[in-house]
């Protein structure tokens, strides 16, 4: 699901294992320790004969702090060390969750739900799977087991991918301010992950 590319086989399966590496990183056993969950939300169709199962797209839902002051959103890492940083005793470190992790944060900030890594394979796309996905993933925020209390959706969009801006606005998503920020992207000719600094455009739909 990587961008289209004549680059050689090597480089694609280079970035395919770094990419995968990332994402076991953020949603794999290790986030058994974080306070804020994060969860991905796949997207299945049934393919040939024997109606084998392929997945074909998948988002993830993360939770993190907001700084409402400064209409700024932190990242899943710097989240979790403002939580760590903001209780007073080990046993609150300790009880602290998703669902009182708010009571323990400075004023002027609470915890809020963030839609990341939306993607569709490349063959199936405008068919409407990347629509049904978000959709999803707001229904299992409403009513997932230890998801309540949200009710606020936001996220971030590269304020030059104009069809992504597209869809969400067409899902009730409404733009709230834009910021210049460092994201990874994938180069295929290198056969690597590179940062670089874009727009970004955040959105958020109420719930």
């Amino acid at each position: 699901w990587l961008p289209n590319s004549n680059s050689n086989d090597k480089n694609y399966g280079s970035i395919a294992f770094t990419v995968y590496v990332d994402m076991l990183d953020r949603y794999g056993p290790r986030m058994e320790a974080q306070k804020f969950d994060s969860c991905i939300l796949e997207a299945h169709c049934s393919a040939g004969d024997d109606f084998k199962e392929e997945l074909v797209g998948l988002i993830g839902i993360d939770v993190v702090i907001f700084e409402m002051q400064e209409n700024t959103l932190q990242s899943r890492e710097e989240s979790e060390a403002t939580i760590t940083g903001a209780v007073t005793t080990l046993k609150d470190l300790v009880d602290a969750n998703q669902e009182n992790v708010s009571q323990l944060l400075p004023s002027g900030m609470r915890a809020v739900v963030v839609l990341s890594n939306l993607v569709v394979s490349t063959s199936l796309r405008r068919m409407g799977i990347g629509a049904k996905l978000c959709l999803e993933a707001e229904r299992f925020v409403k009513e997932g087991e230890g998801w309540g209390g949200f009710t606020d959706i936001y996220v971030r969009v590269e304020s030059e991918n104009l069809p992504a801006r597209k869809l969400y606005q067409l899902l009730g998503y409404d733009e709230q301010w834009d910021e210049d920020s460092t994201i990874v992207k994938s180069d295929l000719d290198a056969g690597e992950l590179v940062t670089c600094t874009r727009n970004i455009v955040i959105m958020k739909k109420s719930i």
